[in-house]
């Protein structure tokens, strides 16, 4: 899905503002595009470059649930549809029922804020942010419905200057990025090369029952390659928490972050394009409350050492209100190396 809107940009500094609200799988990227009918393909643009982008991703706690409508009747498991001829869109926010499976449940708020340098006036700029479809297991009167496409984004606000603009197109298209194409992002289980990379098996395997269900969140940043150059001055990301899911279980993939609290994951690029997608897995939180497991807290030296491999090694900053709550549950050793250790005030700059 994409949500386009084509804007007349004119001045040296424009601030411009996203923000929406993701599935299960919060999957988006940000960057030109242009393409006629169902054709989406990724764009350069020599006249716009970003000067700052700040990236926020946040838990929806609990999750919103939205009715799903097929064909202007709202989905139900057994009811008699023809995959093909199915038009999907998303309804009204309503309340969730036990297991969510007949309607779209929104997981995360993602805010994306740029302060964009002009360096020519635009007459016409079309700024796009695909989003993956969403999709859903229905057992329905002729079969499954699993591969019925509907949209994976839900209240999209755009704003520049403080002034939102209106009104925005939806539109259903074939991208040419295999990335923002792919639909083999999603799995249902940690697994090496997916959810975590060969050598950096997370700490915790072994100590939860497995297989265990995995989430994902994937920001799409190399698509800002396509602005002009000079590179941003800083693209800021800060990744926080479900409440239920400790810093530990949270496995950073391609892009390491810089400073990790018990809060949040906290990633800085100055001066580069990015050359890694934002991407991390946890286990399900829904997982967890059908199975009726919690997660165990990291506890020995040998764990925590796989810990900071996973997030990139001993340089990655670890903020002192996460080492305070790691030493509630350590074993002595852990204990020792921990109060000797030099942790993050903070993590800003």
């Amino acid at each position: 899905m994409n949500k386009v809107k084509s804007l007349v940009i004119s001045g040296h500094m424009v601030f411009a503002g996203v923000i929406f609200i993701l599935a299960n799988t919060a999957l988006a990227n940000d960057g030109f595009y242009q393409g006629s009918g169902s054709t989406l393909r990724l764009a350069k643009n020599s006249y716009l470059r970003v000067h700052k982008e700040n990236l926020l991703i946040i838990p929806i706690n609990p999750p919103e649930c939205y009715s799903v409508y097929a064909n202007g009747k709202e989905l139900k498991k057994g009811m008699d549809l023809k995959i093909d001829e199915a038009k999907v869109t998303i309804g009204a926010r309503t309340k969730c029922n036990d297991t969510s499976t007949d309607m779209f449940s929104a997981k995360w708020r993602v805010v994306a804020d740029y302060q964009v340098v002009v360096l020519q006036s635009q007459q016409r700029v079309s700024i796009g942010f695909p989003v993956d479809t969403w999709q859903r297991d229905f057992i329905a009167a002729d079969g499954d419905l699993y591969y019925l496409y509907a949209p994976g984004v839900v209240n999209f606000r755009t704003y520049i200057n403080d002034e939102e603009i209106k009104p925005l197109a939806v539109k259903k298209l074939r991208s040419h990025n295999d990335k923002t194409g792919s639909r083999d992002d999603n799995s249902n289980a940690f697994y090496k090369g997916r959810e975590y990379l060969s050598g950096e098996t997370p700490w915790f395997s072994g100590v939860m029952p497995e297989p265990f269900t995995a989430e994902r969140i994937i920001y799409f940043l190399t698509p800002i390659n396509s602005w002009a150059a000079p590179p941003p001055e800083q693209i800021k990301i800060e990744v926080r928490l479900p409440t239920e899911i400790p810093v530990t279980y949270l496995v950073p993939l391609e892009l390491k972050p810089a400073c990790v609290t018990s809060k949040a994951l906290h990633y800085l690029l100055k001066n580069k394009f990015p050359s890694n997608e934002l991407s991390l897995s946890m286990p399900s939180s829904g997982w967890l409350n059908s199975k009726k497991e919690s997660l165990k807290p990291l506890r020995t030296l040998g764990q925590w050492k796989r810990w900071q491999k996973t997030l990139g090694g001993e340089t990655i900053k670890i903020g002192c209100d996460a080492i305070e709550e790691l030493k509630k549950s350590a074993e002595p050793d852990l204990q020792a190396h921990m109060s000797a250790y030099q942790c993050a005030v903070s993590c800003g700059e």
